[in-house]
C-alpha cells in the first residue's frame, strides 16, 4: 500500500459565538501549531485532512461562523515579521517550514504622502 503524502495546511477561522470559538480553538491547540489566536499550521495526510475537517465542523455553526483551510505548496514558507509564534532559541524539526524577518526600525522608510513633511501636512 503505498504511503500518503503529508503536506503543510494553514487554517483560519471567524466563529461569532465565544463558546464555540473557545471550544475549537482548544481543540485545534491539540492538532496544530498556532500562529496567530485564529490562525493554525497543520500537518498531515489528505485522509488525516478530511479526519480533522469532520472533526471541525462539530464545533463551528456553518450559517455563522467562517472556517478556512489553505494547502501550502511543497517548499513554501511562512513569512513571519514581528513577534514569533514559535519559542525562541528551539530548534524544533516538527515547526512548519518559516522565515522570520527582524525588523529594525531605524531602517523603515516613512510612507511617501505626496513629499510632505509632517508639518506641512498639519497645516
Amino acid at each position: 500500500m503505498p504511503t500518503q503524502r503529508q503536506h503543510w495546511s494553514l487554517i483560519a477561522y471567524d466563529v461569532r459565538s465565544p463558546r464555540r470559538l473557545q471550544r475549537l480553538h482548544r481543540f485545534l491547540r491539540t492538532q496544530a501549531y498556532a500562529l496567530q489566536e485564529s490562525v493554525f499550521a497543520w500537518y498531515g495526510t489528505e485522509q488525516a485532512k478530511l479526519q480533522l475537517q469532520a472533526r471541525l465542523l462539530d464545533f463551528i455553526d456553518t450559517t455563522e461562523d467562517d472556517l478556512r483551510g489553505y494547502r501550502m505548496r511543497t517548499g513554501t514558507e511562512i513569512q513571519l515579521w514581528g513577534k514569533s509564534p514559535f519559542a525562541e532559541g528551539v530548534f524544533d524539526t516538527g515547526y512548519p517550514p518559516h522565515q522570520r524577518h527582524v525588523i529594525d526600525p531605524e531602517q523603515l522608510q516613512p510612507d511617501d504622502d505626496n513629499g510632505q513633511e509632517p508639518d506641512e501636512k498639519a497645516a
